[in-house]
């Protein structure tokens, strides 16, 4: 059964690199910050790629 479920996930990762990029999706948005204070980002899935 645990080899079934690790071909399912490898599978499905694979999958999901081959996919397309959503269209809603805007690469190189440039965030301006607060000098000293933190930042954090919360992306989609493939952040980066354009």
């Amino acid at each position: 059964m645990e080899g079934e479920m690790n071909q399912i996930i490898g599978q499905k990762i694979a999958d999901a690199r081959t996919a397309p990029v959503p269209a809603h999706t805007r690469p190189g948005v440039h965030f301006s910050g607060n000098k000293g204070k933190a930042m954090a980002f919360l992306t989609s899935r493939r952040p980066g790629l354009s």
